[in-house]
């Protein structure tokens, strides 16, 4: 099963912990139980999902089937489908909130379990204003979270787009950690986004087999 995730065609960078993996394998196989996968979807002002969904969704497909293959126990993967971010860079736009209504049936056609984020992080806004992000912002991650909340923040600071974003994540997390503490979390980014990831074992793919980093949610056909 690790080398059914872990194949060079689905990954863009070596896993974080492939320790932490091969334990959650094991666990898996020793109860009996399906081996989970949990990856957060985005939404970048789209409102209806194209050509780079299907690849990505393509991608997905094809790791959880080859795990099946190997497996007694069917794999589950469970999508997150990350409305609390939806409206954070347009609060004015709904296509966001549509494009993940039309994700979520293409999740379940794909096989796939979809959930809402706001179904599972009960976070108000006064909380995750208050988080301390002065880790982050010393990171390599800072640099790469100014540049897209550049490209994507509709507000006129960028700094607090980005500031938004990490408060949010970093408070979502716990309440990840928790509703899925035996899964293997993928994620678009790559290491240098660890830093803002549920403390889970990360598997960094990609979304396309042209192998581009570019996130589905706000790539363009």
């Amino acid at each position: 099963m690790e080398r059914a995730l872990t194949r060079s065609r689905f990954m863009r960078f070596k896993p974080s912990s492939p320790e932490g993996i091969r334990a959650r394998i094991l666990e898996t196989v020793h109860y009996q139980q399906p081996l989970q996968l949990a990856i957060i979807w985005g939404a970048g002002g789209k409102d209806w999902p194209g050509k780079p969904e299907e690849k990505a969704l393509g991608i997905l497909s094809r790791m959880k089937r080859g795990v099946d293959q190997i497996s007694p126990q069917k794999s589950e993967l469970h999508m997150i489908l990350a409305d609390s971010h939806a409206t954070l860079n347009n609060p004015k736009s709904r296509d966001s909130l549509q494009y993940l209504a039309a994700m979520e049936g293409h999740a379940w056609t794909s096989g796939f379990i979809p959930r809402y984020m706001r179904e599972i992080c009960n976070v108000s806004w006064q909380e995750w204003r208050n988080i301390d992000i002065g880790n982050v912002i010393k990171s390599e991650a800072w640099p790469l979270l100014l540049a897209s909340s550049a490209k994507h923040y509709k507000g006129s600071d960028v700094e607090e787009g980005a500031r938004n974003y990490v408060q949010l994540r970093l408070a979502e997390n716990p309440f990840i950690e928790q509703a899925f503490g035996k899964a293997i979390f993928l994620t678009f980014n790559g290491p240098k986004f660890d830093i803002l990831m549920p403390k889970l074992p990360i598997i960094h793919i990609v979304p396309n087999d042209e192998r581009t980093g570019d996130k589905p949610w706000f790539a363009l056909d």
